[in-house]
């Protein structure tokens, strides 16, 4: 009986590792990616007679490419050895996370939405149609709550059942008219060249449209020329760099799939930091919180550095740790200690006159003795 094979992708703390957890216990190991030092963690659980392998992919959020990370996350998309991608969404901030989903969906990855921290977005008064957003999206939408084991099995028959069905999400990103045009003509140019490697072509010539710079290493000259040209005449088109045309329309593609399917009931509760945010941000106080914290930290460096300096002058000592220093060094450079300058007049004035002595006398007394000029004060 054959295995299953599942990836869990995401954004950074959206409770991947949590859910990783959960779906696998204490069958884990950890390891490397293929040449580099990057954790790649593994497990594996017993699902209805079949065992089903997990592979743990690093945070992420987006599959721009232009970390390891990225670059990482993407290669194990791409290379198909999984049956099922998870793509867990943080609820509480689906927006937000549904744009690596939009990327996820132009790679035609098999893929099931696991809708994480459902109990944080009850908190924050959101309510989210789960059925709606799945036949909008065209893939299986489980909602859990992974830190307290809550929808973790549903997630496991729904894995189980897509890992045979091995159906493609439907949902698409619309890109303006530009765009498709040179995405279309550029995937028969990759096509024609044999360059897409079993990759989707349409999928590889937007990623070369963006200036993908791992799309650009499996394009000849050629291929990279014409990706050039039609670049440039999406600019001119669309009065904006290709790579940001394609990118708002993600945007705009995430804001029409949640549109009348994730709402707020009532006002939103702000939370300790949204108020400290609010009040060190304000015109009328954020200056003067500033310029007071600055005040306190200047303070509070140069009265802490000074404990540890004993010969030197903190604000409003009046020289006086300098001045504590005065007698020693006239004991030691004046009365024997040096036998250099025995008969110094200033030595011995400012000794005998009891005077202080201050931070600018204890300096040049110190001065004037290494030069062996201070008996003409």
């Amino acid at each position: 009986m054959k295995n299953i094979s599942i990836g869990i992708v995401g954004n950074p703390n959206c409770g991947k590792s949590t859910l990783f957890n959960c779906l696998t216990g204490a069958k884990q190991q950890v390891g490397n990616w293929p040449g580099v030092t990057v954790d790649r963690k593994t497990g594996s659980y017993r699902f209805k007679e079949k065992t089903v392998e997990v592979v743990d992919t690093p945070g992420i959020y987006s599959l721009a490419a232009t970390s390891l990370d990225e670059k990482i996350t993407r290669t194990f998309v791409l290379d198909g050895k999984a049956d099922v991608i998870v793509n867990i969404v943080d609820a509480s901030n689906i927006e937000r996370n549904l744009y690596l989903t939009s990327q996820l969906l132009e790679m035609r990855a098999p893929l099931i939405i696991a809708l994480n921290m459902m109990d944080m977005a009850a908190e924050r008064q959101l309510t989210i149609d789960v059925q709606g957003l799945a036949e909008r999206l065209g893939c299986p939408v489980v909602p859990l709550t992974a830190s307290k084991n809550k929808g973790v099995d549903e997630l496991k028959q729904t894995i189980f059942q897509a890992a045979d069905l091995i159906s493609l999400p439907m949902a698409e990103t619309t890109y303006p008219a530009s765009v498709e045009e040179a995405r279309t003509a550029l995937a028969w140019d990759l096509k024609d060249a044999c360059l897409t490697g079993g990759i989707d072509p349409h999928w590889l010539a937007l990623k070369l449209l963006e200036g993908d710079s791992l799309a650009q290493e499996m394009a000849d000259p050629a291929v990279m020329a014409r990706a050039a040209v039609l670049q440039e005449n999406i600019e001119q088109q669309e009065d904006e760099e290709a790579d940001i045309v394609i990118a708002s329309a993600r945007y705009g593609f995430v804001s029409r799939l949640t549109e009348g399917l994730v709402k707020k009931r009532g006002l939103v509760d702000t939370t300790v930091s949204d108020r400290i945010d609010r009040l060190v941000l304000s015109r009328v106080y954020g200056i003067p919180i500033f310029l007071a914290a600055m005040y306190l930290m200047f303070m509070f460096t140069i009265n802490l550095g000074g404990a540890f300096h004993p010969g030197t002058e903190t604000p409003g000592g009046d020289g006086r740790k300098l001045a504590g220093h005065g007698r020693h060094l006239y004991r030691d450079l004046c009365q024997g200690g040096s036998g250099r300058h025995p008969g110094c007049a200033l030595c011995r004035d400012r000794q005998a006159g009891g005077r202080s002595w201050g931070s600018r006398g204890a300096l040049r007394f110190l001065g004037r003795h290494r030069r062996g000029i201070c008996h003409h004060s």
